[in-house]
């Protein structure tokens, strides 16, 4: 592995976007608030973690992941290209 990219997007963020995308696909699996935020809090405790293990080894690039998809896209972009 080259580079860890890691998306930065804050919580509330995320909870609203995944409601969205729930009302958008029908996909009840995203549809509880309550289920969305357990599924932040797992992922925080058992995948995050491996952010520590890429950043030791300087393999770890934060990514600001708010704005528009192409914004993001292109931030990830440049990423990529530097290695």
């Amino acid at each position: 592995i080259d580079k860890m990219i890691y998306l930065d997007v804050p919580e509330e963020e995320l909870v609203k976007r995944i409601l969205l995308r729930s009302k958008e696909s029908g996909r009840a699996d995203d549809a509880s608030e309550e289920v969305i935020r357990k599924r932040i809090e797992v992922y925080r405790e058992q995948t995050a973690v491996v952010a520590k293990f890429y950043a030791a080894q300087g393999k770890y690039a934060e990514v600001n992941g708010l704005g528009q998809i192409d914004e993001v896209f292109g931030r990830i972009c440049q990423i990529i290209d530097s290695i």
